[in-house]
């Protein structure tokens, strides 16, 4: 992990506590259980539309089950897990969302990626079709995928591939170092996060970065762009070995150092603490803003977090683009005299949480083209990649709900 500038390899570590002063914020997601990282002590859940959820813990859940997982949201977009609740019957069938950042044709993989998760895919489709993904354009390195397939131990064997657009925002890669190149300032790293593929990635480290702080085994989170030759170059990097060095600003490099593109976390606690916030947001606080659920004022974070993390207000997700609409003071003239919640809830107006669900779905069924989702029950989820084809999406209900979290992990 990171201290003071350097990294010292941290394998095998329980997590002695997940509750954190700095991350009170929390939120609670529904959805099955794809994939497990040792090396980060994390789980992966897929949420309603196939979203990713990358959770630290102690003890991670089998894979397929389905759970509710109250979380806190880390400095480095991950989650740490604070109470877990299983539901439902074990799901062999899933979808996940997130951007294809390998492609190995010859083999038949791909892997999709996510703040804290770096997935591997195989696609059965090129065995059905006798055809290379090479062929396919819906797969390719930087495109945003949603990928309908079924659980194969800790990757996904897909079925259909659907193209959600390019992620023109920073590219989330979760990765094992392999090697450190300090002459040529390049890290390699494993393609898919657990080192199934056996394949490797380049990362270029500019000048900005101290090289000398990468060792060899780590598990970094990093934010990236593609060089458009299958390499990358660096523009965030955290420890994730675990959720303490995941909520350690120590732990990170990037922020001020020729970083792009600023973090979800550091979007949100900067307009937190902006004090002209609600003259630019129809006179409404940031909990006003940002928090559905008025009896659940400390999630507003946790919400602004997770509706930033891939979006933007020029290229909203969809979650974002319904938070910019309930506090719109012309959206009941706009709409016919009907407010936010009569328009998305005409069953149940004074909802305002499901209509918020209600709006969200909407968005991403918009923004994928009219298509629906019957994985998992639940509301709104954002992931993926940010642009006019964000590869956010929702349903009804209420798959990221507001939750205290102040219970101990499972």
């Amino acid at each position: 992990m990171f201290s003071n500038g350097r990294i010292s390899v941290a394998l095998g570590v329980g997590i002695a506590t997940l509750g954190f002063a700095a991350s009170a914020s929390a939120a609670s997601f529904s959805g099955v259980v794809v994939h497990k990282e040792a090396r980060a002590h994390s789980f992966v859940i897929a949420l309603r539309g196939g979203g990713l959820r990358a959770i630290h813990a102690r003890r991670s859940p089998a894979l397929g089950t389905r759970v509710t997982v109250d979380a806190s949201a880390l400095r480095n977009g991950t989650w740490a897990m604070q109470r877990l609740t299983r539901s439902g019957s074990a799901n062999t069938r899933v979808r996940v969302r997130g951007t294809v950042t390998y492609v190995n044709s010859r083999q038949g993989l791909f892997v999709v990626s996510a703040r804290g998760v770096s997935l591997l895919v195989h696609d059965r489709r090129a065995r059905l079709r006798g055809a290379h993904i090479a062929a396919d354009t819906t797969v390719s390195d930087g495109g945003v995928v949603t990928v309908d397939g079924s659980l194969a131990g800790d990757s996904i064997d897909a079925i259909d591939v659907q193209s959600d657009g390019q992620d023109v925002n920073g590219i989330d890669l979760e990765a094992t170092v392999q090697a450190v190149d300090t002459a040529a300032r390049t890290l390699t790293v494993s393609a898919d996060d657990s080192g199934e593929s056996g394949s490797t990635l380049v990362v270029d480290v500019p000048a900005s970065f101290d090289i000398g702080a990468f060792s060899d085994g780590e598990s970094l989170e990093m934010v990236a762009s593609p060089n458009g030759d299958g390499t990358y170059t660096l523009e965030q990097v955290s420890d994730d070995g675990g959720a303490q060095t995941a909520n350690n600003p120590g732990d990170n490099q990037g922020d001020g150092h020729g970083d792009q593109h600023a973090s979800a976390a550091q979007v949100c606690e900067t307009a937190q603490s902006d004090p002209n916030f609600a003259a630019t947001h129809n006179n409404e606080s940031f909990v006003q803003f940002w928090e559905t659920d008025p009896n659940n004022p400390n999630n507003a974070l946790g919400m602004c977090i997770d509706a930033m993390a891939h979006g933007t207000a020029a290229s909203p997700s969809p979650e974002l683009a319904c938070h910019l609409e309930a506090s719109d003071p012309s959206f009941a003239a706009a709409h016919s005299g009907a407010t936010f919640a009569q328009f998305y809830n005409p069953q149940d107006p004074s909802n305002l949480n499901d209509a918020f669900g209600q709006c969200v779905n909407a968005k991403a069924q918009q923004q994928d083209g009219g298509s629906s989702d019957s994985q998992n029950s639940g509301s709104h989820d954002s992931t993926g990649g940010s642009g006019s084809d964000s590869s956010t999406t929702g349903g009804s209900g209420s798959d990221v709900s507001t939750s205290s979290g102040s219970d101990s992990g499972h």
